[in-house]
């Protein structure tokens, strides 16, 4: 997770975002990819926008955080949750058919480690569904940059290129 944002501290006005905006090309391809009776894992879940939309879709949906702020919002969704690193699942192998990041993977500061994480967790035939933005097309407007200023200028140099 990034050390210069305090996520338990921006985690109640975190979802304020999604009032400013709607992300419906993100809901939809989501919704197709957690197809029914799957078991799902969110890395990097925060407050749990993205498993609320998930909520009774699969088997089983999970979240995992390392914020306990963003875990305690989370929570109020019918999903399990859990406090743990990307870089160290802290799941049985084999335990998910779809990994899903949102906006997280530039917090995970051992990218390979993850892979090896999430190839570990998912059951033959599973996946990874990563949503992500890339800063240096200068195409997305994300809300983090009209609130934190030098946010772009950090993003530039951490976000993978596509």
């Amino acid at each position: 997770m990034d050390s210069a944002i305090d996520y338990d501290e921006v985690a109640p006005s975190y979802d304020q975002r999604y009032s400013d905006r709607d992300y419906p090309g993100v809901s939809r391809e989501l919704t197709l990819a957690a197809e029914p009776h799957r078991d799902v894992l969110e890395v990097g879940c925060g407050t749990g926008h993205w498993l609320s939309i998930l909520e009774g879709r699969g088997k089983a949906v999970t979240g995992l955080d390392l914020s306990i702020e963003m875990l305690s919002r989370a929570r109020a969704c019918d999903v399990t949750v859990a406090q743990g690193s990307a870089e160290a699942l802290p799941f049985r192998d084999g335990a998910f058919d779809l990994l899903i990041v949102i906006n997280a993977v530039h917090h995970f500061p051992d990218k390979p480690a993850f892979i090896a994480e999430a190839r570990r967790v998912l059951r033959p035939g599973g996946g990874v569904f990563f949503v992500g933005l890339d800063p240096s097309r200068g195409q997305d407007e994300w809300y983090v940059y009209d609130h934190f200023p030098g946010t772009l200028q950090a993003d530039l140099t951490r976000y993978p290129a596509t």
